[in-house]
């Protein structure tokens, strides 16, 4: 059941940051029929779309939202500076 609620919050955060429209508030049965259910296959690390799948370009700029959103934080720390040490 944890798993569950997981996968679904993990749906909702998605579908948050790299949807727009009306899949931002689409049914997790509608991202899977439309989104997750795609035409695809993995060669050399690639992922290939299925042209012709209507909802293809929806899903490509979705992963494009995800490379940009979450990049990774760099940050550094810098040594206190304590006067009279």
């Amino acid at each position: 059941m944890h798993l569950t609620f997981c996968a679904t919050d993990l749906l909702a955060w998605a579908r948050r940051i790299t949807l727009d429209g009306r899949l931002r508030r689409a049914t997790p049965k509608t991202l899977r029929h439309r989104l997750l259910h795609i035409a695809a296959h993995i060669s050399a690390r690639r992922l290939r779309l299925d042209r012709h799948w209507p909802w293809t370009p929806a899903l490509t700029t979705a992963l494009d939202r995800a490379k940009t959103q979450l990049q990774p934080l760099n940050v550094t720390i810098a040594p206190a500076i304590h006067p009279g040490l």
